[in-house]
């Protein structure tokens, strides 16, 4: 979050575990953060790209980040956003078969279909290096 007061701008290929239960995975740093961060004046170049996923103990996931410098950023008043309207989501799986992602899916839009009708979750599966 600080990339964008650097004094170029950033461009990294970052490697390893992307998704982790004990830390904010690739996902929500690319649905939630980055969307937050164009709020306060940072245009679309602000970019996180998911290459490979990578999952404990091995990793072997690659993130492409590419950051714009700002010199000041705009005000955002976050006090009413209202009401929820959609759900977006991604279904991952590494290393297993392609179906268990449909699965997670399926279920998923089973619980949030009950509340929501606008509820869209992609699946995202990695085979693995062969």
């Amino acid at each position: 979050q600080l990339g964008p007061f650097a004094k170029a701008p950033i461009h990294a290929t970052l490697r390893g575990v992307t998704n982790n239960d004990r830390d904010v995975g690739v996902d929500v740093l690319r649905s939630v953060t980055l969307p937050l961060m164009r709020r306060f004046g940072l245009d679309d170049s602000l970019d996180i790209k998911v290459a490979k996923r990578g999952a404990l103990p091995g990793g072997g996931g690659e993130v492409h980040l590419s950051c714009p410098i700002v010199k000041q950023i705009t005000p955002v008043n976050l006090a009413d956003e209202g009401r929820v309207k959609r759900v977006r989501g991604v279904a991952y799986a590494m290393r297993v078969a392609p179906h268990v992602a449909n699965r997670m899916v399926d279920a998923g839009r089973g619980v949030l279909n009950d509340f929501l009708p606008d509820v869209w979750i992609y699946t995202d599966h990695y085979k693995g290096d062969r």
